[in-house]
C-alpha cells in the first residue's frame, strides 16, 4: 500500500496547475487547517507593530510530501501492522 501524499489529498490545493505551469513537482497549499498570521522578525516588543493582517498564509507543500492529516494514512498504518504482525504481506 503506498503512502498517501499531499496530490492525493483533498485538502490539497495544487497551486501550479492554476498557473498552468509543469513543473517537475507541484507545489500547493495545504487547507486542511486554517491560515496562519505570517510574523516578522519584531516578535516580541511587547505591541502588535510587527503584525501584517494581510500577511495570512497556508503552508505551503510538494505534492509528494505527506502528513498524518491525510484521510488515507489511517488505513496505511492498519495494513503496515498487518504486515508486521504477519498476517498480511507486503505489498
Amino acid at each position: 500500500m503506498e503512502r498517501p501524499t499531499c496530490k492525493t489529498c483533498p485538502h490539497w490545493d495544487d497551486i501550479d496547475a492554476e498557473l498552468d505551469e509543469a513543473p517537475d513537482v507541484h507545489e500547493g497549499v495545504c487547507r486542511r487547517f486554517p491560515p496562519v498570521l505570517l510574523t516578522s522578525d519584531e516578535v516580541g516588543k511587547g505591541d502588535c507593530s510587527h503584525l501584517d493582517p494581510t500577511n495570512w498564509a497556508q503552508p505551503a507543500t510538494c505534492e509528494n510530501w505527506s502528513c498524518g492529516e491525510h484521510p488515507g494514512f489511517a488505513a496505511v498504518l492498519r495494513h503496515a501492522e498487518l504486515v508486521r504482525q504477519g498476517i498480511l504481506r507486503p505489498d
